[in-house]
C-alpha cells in the first residue's frame, strides 16, 4: 500500500487522510504479542496455577493456612484460593516445563483471554500499553460514584508490564448474558431492559469533563485528535494524551465533510460506549409479566468521556449491539447460522430508550457515515441504521408504555431511508 489510498472490496482507491486514517503496514498489524494472552494461564499442578510473570496462584488444601505473603484470597464453594508473587518474575515461557493452558480457559482473542480459576471466579486477561485505564480502575470509579449501576466484583488486579497486559479477578455475575436470555424475553420485557439501561446510562452521564478522557485522566483507546499516526500491531491498544473539545470536534468536522459537530458547546459526559447484547447479564422472570431486571454491565475498558450525541447514537450505528446467533461446529466445519429477523432490534431499542431518556440521536451523522460506508464498501448492509420492519411503531410505543417511560416518536421512517440511500 503506499500510504495514499486504501481499497475496497472492488479494488478501487478510496481517499486515505493522514491525519484521520491509520496506514495498513500489514507487516505491523499482524505482528503478535509474546507469550500469547493463551499461555498467560497455566494449570502447572492440581491447584496450582502460574499466572503471567508475577503471580501464582495456589488452592489452600484443607487444614492448612492461608500464607502470610498472599496479595489476595477468596472462598468459593468452601474452598480457599489465594494469588502469591512469584519468587522472581517469569521474563518468557521458554526454558520451563510449559503447563496445561486448556483446563479451565473460557475463551480467548487475539488481545485478551478469559479463564476460570475457581468454580465462581474469573481471570480475565488483556493487551496494556504505558496510559492505560484498566477496566478494573473504571469499575471502582462506577462503584463509588455511580453506586446504582451493577457491575462485577472484582477481587484483585495488576498490571503485568514485562508481558504487556492486565490481569483481573472477579467473581461470577448472577443473571444470564442477555445476547442469551433474548430469546426468551417478550417485546415488552426487551424494551423494559432497554429503559433500565438507559436510566443507568443516565446516571452515568450526570459525570461531565471538557476532555475525551478516562476516569482517571488519561487517555481512551482510539483515535479523537487530528495527528498522523503509525500502524500499530492489533493486539496493542492506541493511547494518545487526552484530547480537549475544540481539538475533538476538529477531528470530527474532518471526518464528517467539515460539518459543525452537534452540541459543540456542550461538556462530554461520562458513557459505557459498548454495552452489545454479550456486556450485561439480566433475569429471566418466570411471568411474562414481570419485568427483568439487569444484574450486571460488564467491559468498561472502552469507557470515558465523549459526545452526549453517541450514548443514543452509537447503538445504531455499531453492529456489536446487534443480536447474532453464533457459530456453530458441524462436521468439523464451523457454521454461521443466518441472523434472525430480529438481529437489529436492540439496536433500536436501546438508540430510543436513550432518546426518552434525554440524549439526542445524530441523524444527519448517521446519515453521512452510511453514505461512507457505502461509498467505500458497496455492498454493505447499512439499512437497519435507518429503518426497521421488524418493529412497527406501535408496538415501540405500546412497549414503551409498558416500560414506564413516554411513547417513542417515530425517529425515522421509510422516507428518509430512500433519502439515506439517494447517494
Amino acid at each position: 500500500m503506499d500510504g495514499l489510498s486504501r481499497y475496497r472490496d472492488d479494488d478501487i482507491p478510496v481517499p486515505f487522510d493522514p491525519l484521520t486514517d491509520v496506514p495498513e503496514d500489514t507487516n505491523i498489524l499482524l505482528k503478535t504479542l509474546q507469550p500469547y494472552f493463551e499461555e498467560t494461564v497455566e494449570l502447572t499442578s492440581p491447584g496450582h496455577w502460574s499466572i503471567g510473570s508475577l503471580m501464582l496462584c495456589e488452592k489452600v488444601e484443607e487444614g492448612q493456612k492461608v500464607p502470610s505473603d498472599v496479595v489476595c484470597s477468596w472462598s468459593d464453594e468452601g474452598k480457599t484460593y489465594c494469588i502469591r508473587k512469584r519468587p522472581t518474575p517469569r521474563i518468557t515461557i521458554d526454558g520451563e516445563p510449559k503447563g496445561d493452558i486448556l483446563t479451565g480457559r473460557v475463551s480467548r482473542g487475539y488481545n485478551a483471554a478469559l479463564w476460570m480459576l475457581s468454580p465462581n471466579v474469573f481471570c480475565k486477561v488483556k493487551s496494556w500499553a504505558e496510559g492505560l485505564t484498566t477496566e478494573a480502575s473504571t469499575i471502582r470509579f462506577v462503584n463509588k460514584h455511580v453506586p446504582s449501576i451493577p457491575t462485577e466484583e472484582i477481587i484483585c488486579e495488576w498490571i503485568d508490564q514485562k508481558w504487556k497486559r492486565t490481569v483481573m479477578l472477579s467473581r461470577r455475575v448472577a443473571g444470564t448474558r442477555y445476547n442469551e436470555a433474548w430469546p426468551r424475553l417478550t417485546i415488552i420485557q426487551r424494551l423494559q431492559v432497554a429503559h433500565e439501561v438507559a436510566g443507568h446510562f443516565k446516571e452515568l452521564a450526570k459525570h461531565e469533563s471538557d476532555y475525551v478522557e478516562t476516569v482517571s485522566g488519561g487517555a481512551i483507546a482510539g483515535q479523537y485528535s487530528l495527528r498522523i499516526r503509525e500502524t500499530l500491531p492489533a493486539w496493542k491498544p492506541r493511547i494518545e494524551s487526552r484530547v480537549s473539545q475544540e481539538d475533538h470536534f476538529e477531528y470530527l468536522k474532518r471526518q464528517d465533510e467539515g460539518i459543525e459537530p452537534l452540541d459543540a458547546d456542550d461538556p462530554f459526559v461520562l458513557q459505557h460506549v459498548d454495552c452489545g447484547p454479550k456486556h450485561f447479564f439480566v433475569t429471566i422472570p418466570t411471568d411474562p409479566l414481570e419485568a427483568p431486571k439487569v444484574t450486571a454491565i460488564m467491559y468498561w475498558e472502552g469507557a470515558g468521556y465523549l459526545p452526549k450525541w453517541r450514548v443514543a447514537t452509537e447503538p445504531r450505528l455499531n453492529r456489536n449491539f446487534a443480536i447474532y446467533t453464533p457459530p456453530i461446529l458441524q462436521d468439523s466445519t464451523i457454521v454461521y447460522p443466518t441472523p434472525p429477523k430480529d438481529f437489529a432490534d436492540w439496536m433500536w431499542m436501546l438508540s430510543h430508550a436513550c432518546v426518552r431518556a434525554g440524549f439526542p440521536l445524530y441523524t444527519s451523522y448517521m446519515m453521512r457515515q452510511g453514505r461512507r460506508a457505502l461509498r467505500q464498501y458497496p455492498a454493505a448492509r447499512i439499512e437497519f441504521a435507518v429503518s426497521t420492519t421488524n418493529l412497527p411503531g406501535a408496538q415501540v410505543a405500546q412497549g414503551a408504555e409498558a416500560a414506564g417511560a413516554e411513547a417513542a416518536p417515530e425517529l425515522l421512517l421509510l422516507p428518509l431511508l430512500r433519502r439515506f440511500l439517494s447517494i
